[in-house]
């Protein structure tokens, strides 16, 4: 169900596939989240009101501000925003050109655009570390500004668990930048629908308890599926406990039929990594009999040793010539 999901919300773009989103999902109140890959940056495009407004940020954050961070990582999106009226974005050169640079942005890296380090007196490209997305937060920010107008939209903050973890690899673990798109754009999305509401954590905790219900299905790993259950218990904890959410049942039925399954795979891992040690046969055994032994060899020789008459050593050159 989340690949299908992240089908519908985010666009990893060729041009083909991004000129028809642009003519027909951009109606009034229309949401587009955009996933420029090579870039590491995201668009939002959104139609309100008689025009079309662009919202620029960053994706996955460069290694300096990961780790020079104590704790969670603040971050605002989106970072810009650039309003541009209808009737310019309708024009068909406006809309070809436009899809035409983000498309290949999406697939293109551009080398000025990679972090550098030093090695062996040359210049090289840190590939351990994230691109500059300045091209499209940048680049592209002051191209449309040319057609519109850079304007103040609502944004959110969030403290996100970044992560760079290298050890033994080429390249380090990060965090899915496509995940956090995701989450960004829905979490705009929501909060200007209801600005004072909880609706992004409500659907949240819905979102991830119907994925969690599916992966009983599919044969997912005992573990994943715990941390899972973690997530929601966790993501549950920030709701209003005294309020009664209508599909809060549903949840509980998921988490309590996932621990069920857990619990019912480990009792299946211990029935087969049980051993018979064949006990059995030492119920007619008889303990008592089998403490007594006798040795009547070892009888004799012990009662000889008092008998036994100690040699003296005779002084050397005493004995006949």
């Amino acid at each position: 169900m989340h690949s299908a999901i992240w089908r519908r919300l985010v666009c990893s773009l060729t041009r083909v596939h991004f000129i028809t989103p642009l003519k027909t999902k951009l109606i009034s109140g229309g949401f587009l989240p955009i996933y420029v890959k090579r870039q590491n940056a995201a668009i939002i495009m959104s139609h309100k009101q008689g025009s079309v407004m662009f919202e620029f940020f960053e994706l996955s954050p460069q290694n300096e501000a990961v780790m020079s961070t104590k704790g969670r990582l603040q971050r605002c999106f989106p970072a810009s925003s650039v309003s541009i009226h209808i009737k310019i974005f309708d024009e068909e050169g406006c809309r070809s050109t436009l899809a035409h640079t983000i498309a290949k942005m999406s697939y293109q890296e551009v080398a000025e655009m990679k972090p550098k380090v030093m090695k062996a007196g040359d210049e090289h490209i840190e590939e351990r570390d994230t691109t500059d997305p300045s091209l499209v937060t940048d680049f592209l920010v002051t191209v449309l500004s040319a057609l519109g107008e850079t304007v103040q939209a609502s944004h959110i903050w969030k403290n996100t668990r970044e992560e760079v973890l290298w050890r033994n690899a080429r390249l380090p673990w990060r965090r899915s930048p496509v995940w956090l798109l995701v989450r960004v754009a829905l979490q705009i999305l929501f909060s200007r629908l209801v600005p004072s509401g909880t609706i992004y954590k409500e659907f949240m905790v819905f979102l991830m308890a119907r994925i969690l219900r599916d992966a009983q299905t599919h044969d997912v790993p005992s573990d994943t599926m715990y941390c899972m259950t973690a997530k929601i218990s966790r993501r549950l904890l920030k709701l209003d406990g005294g309020f009664k959410y209508s599909w809060i049942q549903m949840v509980e039925e998921v988490l309590s039929r996932t621990r069920c399954c857990i619990e019912s795979r480990w009792k299946a891992v211990m029935r087969q990594s049980d051993s018979s040690l064949g006990m059995q046969p030492l119920c007619a055994l008889e303990f008592e009999k089998g403490t007594y032994a006798l040795y009547p060899e070892l009888d004799e020789f012990i009662s000889q040793i008092s008998f036994r008459r100690s040699i003296e050593n005779k002084p050397m050159g005493s004995g006949q010539a």
